[in-house]
């Protein structure tokens, strides 16, 4: 456990495993623009499902051909089921500049199995911790309820 905080629901909930990237790391010059808050922002569902749901994918290779101009074209893999998982990501024309995805555990939403797990996805302008005082704002409005998947040990 890397860390616990308290959601509006009054749930505990206990970051586990976390990911963190620079927002704009493939940018070479220039400020932010839509395209690349779009590049940003796409990409968080399937980059939780590799980090912490590998067996929700298909083992298959993605298959590739020459497209026009020589560049390889590739068929992605099949996924084979949703991930629970929440991008919360604010409308702002400039993102913060710290995109972090991690993968919390609490309480199960059912009231029978043993707890529920969620991956998250948010933005802050802070890296030197763990949550930023926006991002602790944003997280506590989480609706665990809503998102969450429930599992047993």
């Amino acid at each position: 456990m890397l860390a616990t905080l308290k959601n509006k629901e009054d749930h505990w909930l206990s970051l586990e495993e976390i990911f963190v990237t620079r927002t704009y790391s493939m940018m070479i010059l220039g400020p932010p623009d839509d395209w690349a808050n779009e590049l940003a922002r796409s990409g968080l569902e399937d980059a939780a499902r590799r980090l912490f749901f590998p067996d929700r994918m298909t083992r298959d290779v993605p298959t590739c051909r020459l497209g026009r101009l020589g560049l390889p074209k590739c068929n992605p893999s099949v996924l084979k089921d949703n991930v629970p998982f929440v991008a919360l990501v604010p409308d702002l024309d400039t993102l913060p500049r710290v995109r972090c995805i991690g993968l919390f555990y609490g309480p199960a939403t059912d009231g029978e199995s043993d707890a529920a797990m969620l991956a998250v996805a948010w933005f802050q302008d802070n890296e030197g911790s763990l949550f930023s005082k926006q991002a602790e704002a944003i997280l506590f409005e989480l609706d665990w309820n809503a998102h969450a998947e429930n599992f047993d040990h």
